[in-house]
């Protein structure tokens, strides 16, 4: 949200954009932002595609990402236990018939249309354990807008921050800053991801996601310094500026005492919950993945051409 005066922006579910008369308390302006082609021809970085892939953003508009993701996501958990299952019988030399079943309902069709999410989770996070070492390889390599997938040529539910002075309306997404004043016709002002917009007065703080933190005063953007990656607010006072930031490298986490289930679960995703190698753990896991997926798939076509040539002989 964004607060003018008498005047509210709010953004919902990163998509429609809604303007508030407060003392009326009526809506005045609803509407949904459509960016021009032409302001959405940016490249992106290796890193930044890794990031979106693995989080969900970066194939289709609105949820199609993210339901893949959970689709792929609920395979691997059926194709764990199912697999378990199968193993144990057939190691203990019981049921066999259950175990045929089993075996059939392992393998099928809605498997193989998860190897796709599957692979890309697997590969981007591998990438993602390792940030810290390839992100200078990451920075620095390019991918063209031309081959991007299609989310990128509209962005239509990348809203991540608001903002209006009175009389400019700003929006912050993956690729930067676009203004307009009727909220219709919009321009790219200032490239790079982002995530929160704060207004001060007449500065306007930015906090970027892998992107400088900037900061508008006057008519120009400068790099703001000293300030921490994503922080989510400040406060101005005495001549100085506070910022509140999920990451505070000080604080030793998880501090269970007043830990929240989310934090709980991100560090036991990422393996930050039991030890800093734990990445390789994370690793090994992947890659045995991959290869299951691999060749389970192989396997599956095997099958499925032996019995199509019994079927026809």
């Amino acid at each position: 949200m964004a607060l003018y005066e008498n005047k509210l922006v709010a953004v919902e579910e990163k998509e429609r954009v809604y303007v508030v008369d407060i003392k009326s308390r009526k809506v005045t302006t609803s509407t949904e932002i459509l960016l021009p082609k032409e302001a959405l021809q940016e490249d992106i970085k290796l890193s930044r595609f890794i990031r979106d892939l693995h989080y969900a953003r970066g194939l289709f508009d609105e949820d199609l990402s993210l339901f893949l993701n959970d689709y792929g996501a609920l395979i691997l958990l059926w194709l764990s236990i199912s697999g378990y299952i199968i193993w144990y019988l057939i190691r203990s030399k019981q049921k066999a018939q259950f175990a045929r079943k089993m075996i059939k309902t392992h393998a099928n069709i809605f498997v193989i249309f998860s190897i796709f999410p599957l692979f890309i989770l697997l590969t981007t996070g591998i990438f993602l354990d390792h940030a810290s070492a390839l992100g200078k390889f990451m920075k620095s390599v390019t991918i063209p807008h031309k081959v991007l997938p299609p989310i990128y040529n509209t962005l239509k539910a990348d809203i991540w921050a608001v903002d209006y002075d009175g009389k400019v309306y700003r929006i912050g997404n993956r690729y930067g800053i676009y203004k307009s004043r009727d909220l219709n016709k919009w321009q790219l002002e200032n490239r790079g991801f982002a995530y929160r917009m704060i207004r001060r007065g007449k500065r306007l703080y930015v906090s970027g996601m892998g992107a400088p933190n900037r900061i508008l005063d006057a008519k120009h953007f400068e790099i703001l310094k000293n300030a921490p990656h994503m922080f989510r607010d400040i406060i101005e006072k005495e001549n100085r500026v506070e910022y509140f930031s999920p990451v505070q490298k000080s604080v030793k986490l998880p501090q269970f005492h007043e830990a929240t289930l989310y934090s709980v679960l991100l560090t036991l995703h990422d393996g930050s919950f039991f030890a800093s190698w734990w990445i390789w753990v994370n690793d090994a896991a992947a890659l045995s993945l991959l290869l299951l997926l691999v060749s389970g798939f192989l396997r599956w076509r095997h099958k499925r051409k032996h019995f199509k040539y019994l079927f026809f002989k």
